[in-house]
């Protein structure tokens, strides 16, 4: 009944179904061969030519598992200069040593017609600006904010460990357009790095490793 209901809805609501489904995991194709996996498919995978020296050789390179990048993000706070603030539209998103887009992390702002305004994140989802919508939520308030990204491209598949690049992008009506990234190492073990500031935002810091306990 769950694999019927999957083939009926987009794939991002059907991955949402699925997380919500006790001990359930997917993997949806799309009609253009597009894959998109739940958090824990990837742990019911096997190598397809079932060699365990092979196997051996690629689990090395794959993200640890429960280690991700942890994103504080603290939105400037316009003060008494603040009159008819407008909450900033927000982008963040991970590109990996090629360049190439692997993730977007979040979006606030879920009015479609505003995408356009956070120009460069825009750009590299043009192709796919309804899938963006559903992934895109309410603007926040000035002040600290934490995400984090768990080591797995849009479709939910994990990536190999390497140098990612977070970008964080903003842009305010009556305010200024900011944008900024940072290099973190996704290796064997815990690693930091930073964001600059820019006029939306202040530093940010980036951490890779097991979740915080704090």
């Amino acid at each position: 009944a769950l694999a019927t209901t999957l083939c009926v809805l987009k794939p991002a609501e059907g991955l949402a179904l699925v997380e919500e489904t006790a001990g359930a995991e997917c993997l949806i194709i799309a009609s253009n061969g597009e894959q998109f996996r739940s958090a824990q498919f990837a742990a019911l995978e096997v190598p397809a030519t079932g060699d365990a020296k092979n196997a051996n050789e690629v689990k090395p390179s794959l993200w640890p598992k429960d280690f991700q990048v942890a994103l504080t993000l603290t939105l400037k706070d316009p003060g008494a200069a603040g009159r008819g603030y407008r909450r900033a539209y927000v982008a963040i998103w991970v590109d990996d040593e090629q360049g190439k887009r692997v993730r977007t992390i979040a979006v606030w702002g879920n009015k479609t017609r505003y995408f356009p305004d956070l120009h460069r994140w825009s750009y590299g989802e043009r192709d796919r600006l309804e899938w963006a919508a559903t992934i895109a939520r309410a603007t926040r308030p000035p002040g600290r904010h934490r995400v984090s990204w768990d080591g797995r491209d849009d479709s939910g598949n994990p990536l190999r460990r390497g140098t990612y690049t977070v970008f964080v992008e903003a842009n305010r009506e009556h305010g200024t357009y900011a944008k900024q990234s940072g290099k973190i190492v996704c290796g064997d073990g815990p690693a930091k790095g930073v964001i600059k500031a820019a006029t939306e935002f202040e530093e940010s810091q980036l951490a890779y490793g097991p979740p915080s306990t704090e």
